[in-house]
């Protein structure tokens, strides 16, 4: 069988920008490893030069040279157009492709296309306020990816989706009587399992992603402060991109605010090496961001065997097993936040029981040759009834 994955992809394995390619990452590492199929990675990208073929491993990468800007736009015309030539050369029995994206829209109507659900802020009310949909450009952007949800969901054959009912839920009858199959992000346990010391270093809580508005770091600083003075050692460290800058410089002001200099830091993107050392070690992972599916840092974190605070946002209570193996809070409710906080910092062995909990429940739920069976048992049913 002969599948192009179409998605973003790690340029540099040691770096991954975010956790979309983390996921297709892991995904089609577990694929290639069963022998049953041709891994062909079709993936966008403004880091190589120009358009490039690589053999990494079991997998054919397909490079294609993008340039920044107008995503959305160009998913819906360009980049589809590249994606399906793409498509053509590999002659693929199955596509799947990952996210709303032109991995979708550029697939022909010859091979099944499995698409799988990420980021549904477009269908989330309290994001139509956000300041990407203000104004003008705003509104076009709205339409924009409306129209490219909907060309998407139309093409595909199956739909996949990593967070129980949210995503059924929330996308309704665009999903146009189609029914979405629930299958978890695919870790690859073996390195979280094996980088864990017996203890955390009792101090650190750790958030794990993109520095944006939607992922609302903003509430966990102002947690945090509510935190600090009774956990004197305790320090908030951010690990991911900062591609908002002006909110950044805005948390940087809210730090300096609330006094919490010198116990508040951002690292941005790291080494994978660092990240899982940091991630293993943390007392608390932590999350206060206000929309998600199944956020790939979470489960990270719950297969390295430590505690789990997050906020309920989407697929996120379908992981967490509130008060067994972490703790889930209500959304915009800073004191539960930072509640939920101080009482893990306080309690060692809560933590302890907490990590045990979860990273059993990770073991159960995103290993990646159980990920890559159920994915497999989609490509089969859709290519017996051609």
């Amino acid at each position: 069988m002969r599948l192009a994955l179409g998605t973003a992809y790690p340029f540099d394995e040691a770096r991954t920008h975010g956790g979309l390619e983390a996921v297709a990452h892991n995904l089609a590492a577990a694929l290639a490893v069963t022998g049953e199929i041709d891994v062909h990675v079709v993936s966008l990208s403004e880091r190589c030069h120009a358009d490039a073929v690589e053999r990494r491993g079991r997998l054919t990468i397909h490079w294609l040279r993008v340039g920044p800007r107008l995503a959305t736009t160009k998913a819906l015309t360009i980049h589809a157009c590249k994606i399906a030539a793409a498509y053509r050369d590999i002659c693929p029995d199955i596509i799947h492709a990952q996210a709303f994206s032109a991995y979708a829209v550029g697939a022909p109507a010859t091979s099944p296309l499995v698409l799988t659900v990420h980021g549904l802020e477009w269908f989330v009310p309290e994001m139509r306020t956000a300041e990407r949909y203000a104004g003008p450009v705003g509104a076009y952007r709205r339409w924009a990816e409306g129209l490219l949800i909907r060309r998407c969901l139309t093409k595909a054959s199956a739909i996949v989706a990593m967070s129980g009912p949210f995503v059924p839920e929330t996308i309704g009858p665009m999903l146009q009587g189609k029914r979405v199959r629930g299958i978890p992000n695919a870790l690859v346990l073996d390195c979280w399992l094996a980088a864990s010391p017996a203890e955390d270093d009792g101090r650190t809580v750790l958030c794990i992603g993109t520095v944006t508005r939607r992922k609302d770091p903003l509430t966990l600083v102002r947690a945090f402060g509510k935190v600090a003075s009774a956990c004197p050692d305790s320090r908030l460290v951010f690990v991911g991109e900062m591609s908002e800058k002006d909110y950044h410089a805005a948390l940087l002001d809210e730090v300096s605010i609330i006094g919490l200099e010198g116990r508040v830091e951002f690292l941005g993107l790291v080494q994978e090496d660092r990240l899982l050392h940091d991630c293993a070690t943390a007392a608390i992972v932590a999350s206060a961001s206000q929309v998600e599916t199944a956020p790939m840092a979470l489960a990270e974190a719950m297969a390295a065997g430590r505690a789990v605070v997050a906020v309920g946002a989407g697929g996120i209570p379908t992981m967490i097993e509130d008060g067994v193996s972490g703790f889930v809070v209500p959304l915009n409710d800073v004191d539960a936040l930072a509640d939920r906080l101080r009482q893990l910092l306080m309690d060692k062995a809560l933590r302890r029981r907490f990590g045990a909990a979860a990273r059993s429940r990770a073991q159960d739920m995103f290993g990646s040759a159980r990920i890559a069976e159920q994915t497999l048992a989609v490509y089969r049913e859709l290519l017996s009834g051609r």
